[in-house]
């Protein structure tokens, strides 16, 4: 079997139309696959005092395959003045505790019943914050891709100044 790192050859064996047999061969070398991640919350806008939920999904760039391996995933949350609020480390593949037992947890399996890995999921509990723009990003450890960032809004609730009404 083929692995990433390891030297192959492309060699292609044609002839001209006079009959002269013509070799064309070049060395390659095959990497890593190249991973791309999609970052999202549940929500654009939150008020202080509420929880954001998110979720990360980790494919391969090219082909869009779910990643056949584990990532080490770092969340952070970003304020207006590059200030970070929240930190979170995780492991890109989900659990499930067992009905019986909540001590034991399995992986979760896709459909063909191997693990599914790539995916991240946390919540934070929004502190007391100034309004403005946040943004939540996502790295890996050992940066197999790059970082993503989705930004959000923090707004104070205020009652509205005025009354309104409809009738239809």
């Amino acid at each position: 079997p083929i692995k990433p790192g390891d030297d192959i050859t492309l060699e292609f064996l044609t002839e001209t139309p006079e009959g002269k047999a013509v070799q064309i061969q070049d060395n390659l070398k095959l990497v890593f696959p190249d991973y791309v991640t999609h970052l999202a919350t549940d929500r654009p806008m939150y008020r202080p005092g509420e929880i954001v939920r998110f979720r990360s999904l980790t494919l391969e760039r090219f082909s869009l395959k779910p990643a056949q391996q584990k990532f080490h995933l770092r969340y952070r949350i970003v304020g207006p003045n590059n200030v970070e609020i929240f930190k979170k480390e995780a492991a890109s593949e989900l659990v499930v505790a067992d009905k019986n037992d909540p001590a034991k947890k399995d992986a979760l399996k896709g459909p063909d019943g191997a693990p599914l890995f790539g995916l991240g999921v946390g919540e934070f509990a929004l502190p007391e914050l100034a309004e403005g723009e946040y943004a939540l990003q996502v790295s890996e450890v050992n940066e197999r891709f790059a970082e993503e960032k989705r930004s959000f809004l923090v707004r104070r609730w205020q009652a509205p100044r005025l009354n309104k009404e409809v009738q239809f």
